[in-house]
């Protein structure tokens, strides 16, 4: 049992997305960057903003299909959220996916460089379940409003890394 909380405790400290989006669909690949001069510091912010909401979205899809390249694309291994691509690995192993759902009520981009942003995240974490391989569900965990997240960001290349998820609140 101990297991499913980690699990469950490791995803629900994510979650992002723009006025109450929820984070289903997946973006197509990468967060990437083609900022023109004029424009930079706006652009690289919504670069920022978009990562935000395509961790929580490749989040979303690991949990609920066993399928971690998206996210493992995206977060830094160095990050201690990268445990979240051992613990969805873990739990797809195990026959068990997650059906996870977050909601984010606002997402702003803050400390903006070339090389590195932050994002403040504020989400509501709707009801999951652990579901095993029958479809039997094996844990719920209720929903609740969520206190804030700060992401790190880094730009590698045309991409930008998570680095840090910190809990605010």
């Amino acid at each position: 049992m101990r297991r499913y909380g980690v699990i469950l405790a490791l995803l629900a400290v994510a979650a992002a997305g723009c006025s109450k989006e929820r984070a289903g669909a997946l973006p197509s690949a990468p967060v990437t960057s083609a900022t023109p001069v004029a424009s930079r510091t706006a652009d690289l912010s919504a670069q920022v903003e978009a990562a935000a909401r395509a961790y929580y979205a490749y989040l979303e899809h690991a949990g609920r299909t066993g399928d971690v390249s998206p996210l493992r694309a995206v977060v830094d291994p160095a990050c201690e959220c990268f445990q979240q691509v051992a613990a969805v690995e873990r739990e797809t192993a195990a026959g068990r996916h997650l059906t996870t759902h977050y909601v984010v009520d606002a997402v702003q981009a803050h400390d903006v460089t070339a090389t590195t942003g932050y994002a403040t995240v504020t989400l509501t974490y709707a009801a999951s379940t652990v579901v095993d391989a029958n479809g039997r569900v094996v844990r719920t965990l209720r929903g609740e409003t969520r206190a804030g997240r700060d992401l790190q960001f880094r730009k590698e290349g045309s991409a930008w890394l998570l680095t840090r998820l910190v809990l605010l609140g």
